[in-house]
């Protein structure tokens, strides 16, 4: 069973952001939750949070299925970052 959960129009480097996934992908989500707070990069309580939101999803989705969720055994199967829209700077000018 899968769960998603999205972060979307967050104002960090979609590099940076990858590096922190890098460090995640793959583990549980206990393992994760405990290796974020160490890493030292502000989008990391962004992606806690996220990791979190796709965690309650995936019990949500296990209770209405009627199937027990066991958190040691839930897996990181996938995460990305895209870099999202640009922000316009503003064009007006001064003049005098």
């Amino acid at each position: 069973m899968e769960a998603t959960a999205y972060a979307r129009f967050q104002r960090y480097g979609a590099r940076k952001v990858g590096q922190v996934l890098d460090e995640i992908r793959g583990k549980s989500v206990l393992q994760a939750e405990q290796v974020l707070p160490m890493i030292p990069r502000a989008c990391a309580n962004m992606v806690g949070k996220t990791l979190r939101s796709a965690a309650a999803n995936l019990t949500i989705k296990a209770a209405r299925a009627g199937k027990p969720v066991v958190p040691a055994q839930v897996y990181i199967k996938s995460c990305w970052a895209a870099m999202g829209p640009m922000l316009r700077a503003s064009r007006c000018r001064a003049t005098s």
